[in-house]
């Protein structure tokens, strides 16, 4: 226990409070949740009548003085990092850029030297701290500037606000649905259907941080186009239309309707059938960081902002289809 003592405290136990297990006592006690107690209690920090106590179910008695000694919370530093993206819109208010397949947008516990945010530092005006709490990168409160979200694997535009204003007033056009977002998917299934309205609502599946299809989850609404299919490989490309903004949801939807997207492990993309593919086409055309997903463009007000797709999304289409589908050189042109 190197770490600086935040604060000490000591409570003194009255009749009202006596054969009350010690876990609950102190939590009530200091408004702190029963998990952090009881981490206290085995890292040796809480002492009953000075002495440490070990079990989270000893009780405190009239008399006792319960003594509880809580860390200073660890802090992370929020540097600047080499930006690695390149920006397709700038002005005095936002900043739209070509986000690459993996980096994630905002800093967190276990990623917080190279992410989004800590390419943008000099381009936003938000007073950001450049030391963070521990619980709030767990938390994922540290994003400054981001209105929406990609995950991780998935590439394209990216939309940041370069002040509070800007960031309130976006926030909301995003929460009443007025931004139209396309993207591009490349998916394992083969369908005659050329368009499809996916409507099930999505939930984090208990205990674990993937989400999946439920009735007891959130709205999530996603339209889906054919552009092209391979029967014989059983592989289809969409251009993807979400309306609303759920985690995980393109990925979701489409894993959930049989058209898992190529190379995403964790919805279903992987596995033999991707070992498969490898083999067909050649281990070279998958030989990149991140999945077959692609954010194409975003409409905000009228102005699209749009992000060619990277030469690797390229490549695939052509080996399979020759020629990229004219849609998608038509938004390339604008």
């Amino acid at each position: 226990m190197n770490e600086e003592i935040k604060n000490k405290r000591e409570i003194l136990i009255n009749n009202s409070e006596e054969n009350i297990r010690a876990d609950i006592f102190i939590s009530k006690k200091l408004n702190l949740t029963r998990n952090f107690v009881q981490k206290l209690i085995s890292e040796g920090r809480v002492k009953i009548n000075n002495k440490i106590i070990s079990k989270k179910s000893e009780n405190v008695s009239k008399g006792d003085i319960v003594e509880v000694e809580i860390p200073e919370e660890e802090k992370f530093f929020l540097t600047k990092s080499e930006k690695k993206f390149d920006v397709i819109w700038e002005d005095e208010n936002i900043l739209v850029i070509n986000k690459p397949a993996g980096y994630i947008v905002h800093p967190s516990s276990s990623e917080y030297k190279n992410t989004i945010v800590n390419m943008i530092l000099e381009e936003i005006d938000f007073g950001v701290e450049s030391e963070a709490k521990k619980e709030d990168l767990i938390k994922g409160k540290i994003r400054p500037g981001i209105v929406h979200r990609l995950d991780k694997d998935v590439s394209g535009v990216l939309v940041i606000a370069k002040n509070q204003k800007t960031l309130a007033y976006l926030s909301e056009l995003f929460k009443e649905r007025k931004v139209k977002k396309r993207y591009v998917a490349l998916c394992f299934g083969y369908t005659t259907k050329d368009m499809r309205m996916i409507n099930q609502k999505i939930a984090r599946a208990r205990g674990e941080k993937i989400m999946r299809v439920g009735e007891e989850g959130k709205e999530a609404i996603t339209f889906v186009k054919k552009l092209r299919d391979r029967k014989d490989l059983s592989l289809s490309l969409f251009e993807v239309f979400p309306i609303t903004g759920r985690t995980h949801q393109i990925r979701v939807h489409l894993s959930s309707n049989g058209f898992p997207i190529v190379k995403d492990e964790m919805y279903g993309g992987g596995g033999k059938k991707l070992q498969t593919l490898k083999k067909k086409l050649g281990e070279e055309l998958f030989d990149f960081q991140g999945i077959f997903l692609h954010s194409l463009s975003i409409e905000i007000e009228g102005k699209t902002f749009f992000a060619p797709l990277p030469n690797y999304f390229q490549k695939i289409i052509q080996a399979l289809w020759q020629e990229i589908p004219p849609t998608l050189c038509e938004a390339q042109k604008s």
